[in-house]
């Protein structure tokens, strides 16, 4: 089967089982961290990671459940926490 790469989930397992809440929830404690004090190279992957499920799950929401319409899941989709 062939997949656009925009389309794609990329996202490690843990993070794919995660609720949505949760995901909005550390990715916006890492804005702020970012704003603080900068993000090491850890927290940029995770961030990553997590805007790439925020956005997978808006292009494909799941059964009985609406698409999110905050800034961290309607693109453009920011490259980094800041």
């Amino acid at each position: 089967m062939d997949y656009d790469d925009a389309t794609r989930r990329r996202s490690p397992q843990w993070i794919r089982d995660t609720d949505g809440r949760t995901l909005h929830g550390i990715a916006l404690r890492l804005m702020h961290v970012d704003q603080d004090q900068g993000l090491t190279e850890g927290q940029e992957w995770l961030w990553a990671a997590l805007i790439s499920e925020l956005e997978y799950r808006w292009r494909h929401p799941g059964r009985n459940e609406g698409r999110c319409v905050c800034m961290l899941c309607i693109a453009p989709f920011p490259e980094s926490a800041s």
